[in-house]
């Protein structure tokens, strides 16, 4: 759709993005309140943020590991505040541990329009954000208990200052807000240019990306906005930032509760800055208390960036094949002439990439902050090259952009159907029937839970600390002996190949026999011998 469209165009497709968005988000909604938690991040987390709910201390975030109320020094508290806030208001559940990752991607959504409206037209910016919305691993991490959302807010935010406060003028705003009723919060932004408006904003979202994951946040949203002031020449821009003010509010936002941390701890700073945040991605064994980080291959940043961003190479692979408009897709002067609505974005994809590609320990989730700026140059660059003018291409778009968003969620649905049947990462049937077990079966009266080998982070968050024995991590054989008095939970993994044909319904001269009580894909529910009543038939011991 071109610019000289009529309104009414116009008006269409924001109708059209707003069905699309607001249909996704309930889709997503849904999904987050029906899939189970899955161990080890998403339970880990969430226990984070039910233990917040359950606390008054929502400054340090805790979690049961290795069988010890613990603090866990290796993530800020940005999204387990919000998530025990969610706990607070909706309850201890799915749904509320991983809102906070929702909240985060509508934000950022918000946040992208916003910045394109004002600096390319409404169009672009309502295609940018449906180009977000239905990117799929966007799509799929925005209901997923994991922290990487809040730094994705938090980058996109400070790269989306830092374009509007380099495409803005000095000039004080008191014309364009006089004649306005203006609130205290646009006469406090009236008083110094917008230009400095801006750069504060860069400065918040630092700040908050320091609360959301660390100085991770300061390097990702750092290298794309030096590379284009190097390549553009804008060095001597640097002195129309907020400088003493960005800072005053950086540090009001990042410090306290670093210095908080540190005054309870005089080694966390060390910990965290040091092995979470330097060792972690140059050494092996980099003394994580927490567990260890997925091992890749370097270089492998290129295929995550390249997955998370199928959507937009999808849409740009047609003026790509088209001889006469590749040359229309970049220009030298698009980076030396300081276009930062394309410029930025461009870097901000090719400088995170690459500086996931020095280290072997990456996860797919650590590409995800290139996602909104590969939707607002893929929109520019599709704006530029006349995609938008032919009607069959806007039906494409449209087609195209939905069966990508929707394979998000059945990608997760696909996902969790094949771990529930071949997989451990779901153990919740079993929780259930431990439970159900606890309350009906008279010979199960005073017993509590027990999972054999380690407790998983799902088993605290689904059972409660009141159902559930904590224990370190142990050999099999001691897990039955210990729980002989208690409902045993144990994966079908453990009895076929640690166990050795061994079958706790039948006893040994080292262990007890027990009662199976249910089977659910890869796990079963032991009870311990006596009343059989609830007892399955083949799980009772003759």
């Amino acid at each position: 759709m071109s610019a000289s469209e009529p309104a009414k165009s116009g008006m269409s497709l924001v109708k059209w993005c707003i069905i699309v968005i607001g249909f996704l988000l309930i889709v997503r909604a849904v999904t987050m309140a029906i899939v189970p938690l899955t161990d080890p991040s998403e339970s880990r987390y969430g226990n984070i943020c039910r233990n917040m709910a359950l606390s008054d201390n929502f400054v340090e975030p805790m979690l049961i590991h290795k069988g010890e109320m613990t603090t866990f020094d290796g993530k800020p508290p940005l999204y387990f505040q919000i998530g025990g806030i969610a706990c607070r208001i909706f309850g201890i559940n799915e749904f509320a541990v991983r809102l906070p990752a929702l909240l985060c991607g509508i934000l950022t959504l918000l946040i992208v329009f916003g910045t394109v409206k004002r600096l390319a037209g409404s169009d672009t910016a309502v295609r940018t954000v449906v180009l977000l919305a239905t990117a799929p691993f966007f799509c799929a991490f925005c209901g997923i208990c994991i922290t990487d959302m809040t730094l994705v807010l938090c980058v996109t935010g400070a790269l989306c200052s830092y374009m509007l406060f380099t495409s803005v003028g000095l000039e004080r705003p008191e014309k364009r807000l006089s004649g306005t009723r203006s609130g205290a919060v646009l006469r406090l932004a009236a008083a110094f240019p917008e230009k400095k408006f801006y750069s504060v904003c860069f400065f918040f979202f630092l700040g908050l990306g320091m609360l959301a994951k660390g100085p991770v946040a300061l390097v990702l949203s750092g290298m794309p906005v030096f590379f284009y002031i190097l390549f553009a020449k804008k060095w001597k821009e640097l002195k129309d930032h907020a400088w003493i003010t960005g800072f005053l509010v950086f540090f009001a936002v990042a410090a306290p509760w670093y210095w908080i941390m540190q005054s309870r701890d005089p080694e966390f700073l060390k910990y965290f800055f040091i092995n979470e945040n330097f060792k972690r991605f140059l050494i092996k064994n980099y003394g994580d208390k927490f567990g260890a980080g997925r091992e890749y291959f370097r270089g492998m940043a290129l295929i995550w960036s390249a997955l998370a961003n199928i959507s937009m190479i999808v849409f740009l692979l047609w003026p790509l094949l088209k001889k006469d408009l590749r040359g229309k897709l970049f220009s030298r002067q698009d980076f030396t002439g300081g276009n930062a609505l394309l410029a930025i974005p461009v870097l901000t994809v090719g400088s995170i990439t690459l500086f996931w590609c020095l280290t072997s320990r990456v996860p797919v989730y650590y590409i995800l902050p290139t996602v909104p700026a590969a939707a607002i140059a893929t929109a520019v660059l599709l704006t530029r090259t006349g995609f938008f003018e032919s009607e069959k291409r806007r039906r494409i778009f449209r087609v195209v952009s939905v069966v990508l968003g929707l394979s998000a969620s059945i990608a997760i649905a696909a996902y969790y159907q094949v771990q529930l049947h071949t997989g451990i990462k779901f153990p919740q049937q079993a929780y259930a029937k431990a439970l159900q077990t606890l309350k009906t079966d008279p010979a199960c009266r005073g017993a509590a839970v027990y999972i054999a080998r380690r407790t998983p982070y799902s088993a605290e968050f689904y059972l409660g600390g009141e159902n559930l024995v904590l224990h370190k991590s142990e050999d099999v054989w001691k897990s039955l002996k210990e729980s002989e008095n208690s409902i045993l939970i144990i994966s079908d993994y453990e009895i076929d190949k640690l166990l050795e044909g061994y079958l706790p319904e039948k006893g040994s001269r080292h262990c007890k026999p027990r009662r199976l009580v249910g089977r659910f894909h890869a796990w079963r529910v032991y009870a311990p011998a006596g009343d059989r009543s609830g007892a399955e038939g083949d799980g009772v011991t003759p």
